[in-house]
């Protein structure tokens, strides 16, 4: 996992180049459209715009993907994400998802972290992250959720 904020988009320079480049693409984008999926570029990158409700914790199932990478960017409110990188082997072998979705009922050695407006968090294929959550109380939030299909880190 990787945590930043998008007004420090210089620390993201060790990363893979485009990174940056997309997460500017996808703040673009969400001044001016509505909550749905838009394509950022022509490489299969997508960013999906969300207004949601932040849940407790334990209403919350943890995920992972295989195929994208996600960075999930706070717009408005506050949330709080788990992640781990502690990916059981049953979870590994699992058969794959047609929407590239997995969910997790057990997660192993979970941390989280507390996202304000304008914070993000990078998550690689396979590992596990539960967003959504409420920090102290449920609230309204919009994030913006890019997928960067993982073969463009190969590139």
């Amino acid at each position: 996992m990787l945590f930043g904020n998008v007004r420090q988009l210089e620390l993201v320079a060790y990363t893979h180049k485009n990174i940056s480049l997309w997460i500017k693409e996808a703040l673009i984008i969400a001044q001016s459209n509505n909550d749905g999926k838009h394509s950022i570029g022509d490489e299969g990158v997508f960013v999906v715009l969300a207004s949601v409700t932040t849940e407790p914790e334990a209403d919350r199932k943890a995920e992972f993907h295989r195929e994208h990478i996600d960075i999930q960017i706070l717009l408005e409110g506050e949330e709080r994400l788990g992640y781990s990188n502690t990916l059981s082997v049953e979870d590994k072998a699992r058969i794959p998802a047609e929407d590239d979705l997995y969910f997790v009922d057990d997660v192993e050695n979970e941390n989280f972290v507390n996202l304000k407006s304008g914070d993000y968090a990078l998550f690689y294929p396979g590992q596990i992250h539960r967003p959504l959550c409420a920090i102290d109380q449920v609230v309204a939030i919009r994030k913006a959720i890019i997928k960067i299909p993982v073969i463009l880190f190969s590139a």
